[in-house]
């Protein structure tokens, strides 16, 4: 029998079908509910590693370290290592060629 609860099936799957989205929000979004998920999501595990590593977004590669942390708590050391180097990105000061993004 599965441990996977059979209202939760097929979330797993789309969900980590959403982490490949072009929009970074939506990939965001994917990846903190499968934290929420727990070890439901440990299927997971493997995408949100990929796109800790690889995505362009520094806050979809923060929520993918605590997801992973989440579902996966022997993997804190692949999450906290990417979480040292978000930090100091986020702490930066903004400089006036941040406004060509608005």
């Amino acid at each position: 029998m599965s441990d996977v609860d059979p209202a939760t099936e097929g979330v797993v799957p789309a969900l980590v079908g959403a982490l490949d989205d072009a929009h970074e929000q939506v990939r965001w979004v994917a990846a903190e509910t499968l934290g929420h998920l727990g070890a439901e999501a440990k299927e997971a595990v493997p995408a949100l590693k990929k796109l800790l590593k690889t995505d362009e977004d520094k806050d979809v590669r923060e929520m993918a370290a605590l997801a992973l942390q989440e579902i996966e708590p022997a993997s804190q050391g692949d999450a906290a290592e990417v979480l040292q180097k978000i930090q100091p990105e986020q702490e930066r000061k903004p400089q006036a060629t941040d406004l060509d993004h608005w």
